[in-house]
């Protein structure tokens, strides 16, 4: 290898676990996946022991990352009429952008 990278700040949204705790998660081989949360819609309606059976499901597994409703549109100047049509990913985009320039130990007005 003749070129090398540095890799200075890094950020993520991952089911069941946080950058704290991604690591030991990892190193565990701890699954993150998890049932689907039973506030989001009556799963028992939609199960079926054939999992062929149409319009229903065999499993309820899910790779959450739990709720993403708490975004800070005044952080990132955003008016909340604006914030309200923004597309969830571009939100996460913004956070995990910014904790990335955080972790890194760089000063985000030098950039």
């Amino acid at each position: 290898m003749t070129k090398r990278i540095a890799i200075i700040g890094y950020s993520f949204r991952l089911p069941s676990t946080t950058v704290a705790t991604f690591w030991d998660d990892l190193l565990n081989q701890r699954d993150l996946v998890t049932e689907v949360n039973p506030d989001r819609f009556a799963t028992q309606s939609f199960t079926h022991s054939n999992k062929n059976h149409p319009g229903t499901s065999h499993n309820f597994s899910a790779g959450s990352i739990g709720d993403i409703s708490s975004f800070d549109a005044g952080f990132f100047g955003i008016s909340p009429r604006e914030a309200s049509s923004i597309d969830p990913q571009h939100r996460l985009l913004l956070e995990t952008s910014w904790e990335a320039i955080e972790n890194s130990g760089i000063k985000a007005s030098s950039l």
